[in-house]
């Protein structure tokens, strides 16, 4: 059973990345005993991916594999492709007294994830690995007398030990209490509570939720810092306003407006990654004398969502090229400062009612300086 599940998660991967599970997975070297060399050679030549999985697969045939050589592949795969999951962030609070010490190994808080949950009737692998300043964790639960060892019930998380936030992708219910009371008493704290953010890249919810008072996130300089050149060589100016400087734009007071109003919520760099922003609407509806009297005044529920590659990144363009208004509302152009992209009307009234009061204290302070 595990055999044919290694040859699917094997199957998943892209060929160019079967190297760095030829040389990561353990499995090769302890269990299976194939050559890395060979399984190298497989690759290279024509259809390497499909000779280096049947490769695997005979070698297989004579070997046993645990659910610990199974998990730990699954656990490479999902780092190589963390963007196939969609990770939800909590928040750890309550702090103890040992949170002061903190862990020398990656393995040592394993050690003490897997003494947590041998305290449960269930039957559990837990792997650990340190990428990117990262503990990646994978934690599989499965009844020790009804169900056998599945890949669905798998747990994913990962933590950077320096801050309060774990993101956490797969939990399901009926696992939820344990795998979160034990991580709580692994990483030493006593409240996790989840935040309204989810997403598929990890380092861009890291960046919203470790950045909220800061909105210039990822303005660091590009890589290729040179001006655009033209076919006959010569360089260009890379800002049209300069370069078409006798041209007097009749809106120009606006767009310069509209671009400190995006640099002052949004930032002048490339926008942290989101895919999905949803905001849900529960209000009285109102059709005045149009509308039978029952139908007045009647709940109404409704969902908006904006999804895209980077939805963050389309509103500031929206805006940028006028089709959006400015300044924008504060749910959709404080994303970022208020850490969370599922908005309920509750909180966008609440956050109206604050932007308000902002701009009311504005114009009373002008008037009363003039």
């Amino acid at each position: 059973m595990n055999s044919q599940t290694v040859i699917r998660l094997l199957k998943r991967f892209k060929g160019r990345d079967l190297r760095s599970v030829a040389s990561n997975w353990s499995a090769f070297r302890r269990t299976i005993r194939l050559p890395i060399d060979h399984l190298v050679e497989e690759l290279n030549g024509p259809n390497g991916k499909r000779r280096f999985i049947s490769a695997v697969s005979k070698a297989l045939r004579k070997r046993v594999i645990s659910d610990r050589d199974v998990g730990e592949l699954d656990l490479l795969y999902l780092i190589s492709y963390s963007k196939s999951r969609t990770w939800s962030v909590y928040r750890m609070e309550g702090v103890t007294e040992k949170r002061r010490l903190p862990f020398k190994s990656p393995e040592q808080f394993q050690k003490q994830l897997e003494k947590n949950l041998d305290d449960y009737r269930f039957k559990h692998v837990v792997i650990t690995s340190m990428r990117d300043e990262a503990v990646w964790i994978y934690v599989n639960i499965t009844d020790k007398k009804k169900k056998p060892f599945s890949l669905g019930n798998a747990v994913y998380a990962v933590h950077y030990f320096n801050t309060d936030y774990i993101c956490i992708a797969n939990l399901k219910a009926s696992f939820r209490l344990y795998v979160c009371q034990a991580l709580l008493a692994a990483l030493r704290y006593n409240i996790m509570t989840l935040q309204e953010l989810e997403g598929r890249c990890v380092k861009s919810l890291m960046d919203i939720v470790l950045h909220k008072d800061n909105q210039e996130l990822g303005n660091s300089p590009p890589l290729d810092n040179k001006f655009p050149v033209s076919s006959k060589g010569k360089a260009l100016d890379s800002d049209p306003e300069e370069f078409h400087h006798r041209i007097k734009q009749e809106n120009g007071p606006e767009k310069r407006r509209c671009k400190e109003f995006l640099e002052n919520r949004f930032g002048s760099g490339e926008q942290p990654t989101l895919e999905k922003v949803t905001f849900t609407l529960e209000t009285n509806f109102h059709g005045g004398n149009h509308v039978p009297s029952e139908i007045n005044n009647t709940i109404v529920r409704c969902k908006v969502k904006f999804a895209g590659p980077n939805v963050l990144e389309g509103l500031k363009n929206l805006a940028a090229a006028g089709v959006a208004d400015v300044p924008m509302k504060d749910h959709l152009s404080r994303i970022k400062s208020l850490a969370r992209n599922k908005q309920h009307d509750s909180q966008m009234q609440s956050e109206i009612r604050r932007s308000k009061r902002a701009r009311r204290s504005e114009e009373f302070s002008r008037s009363w300086c003039r």
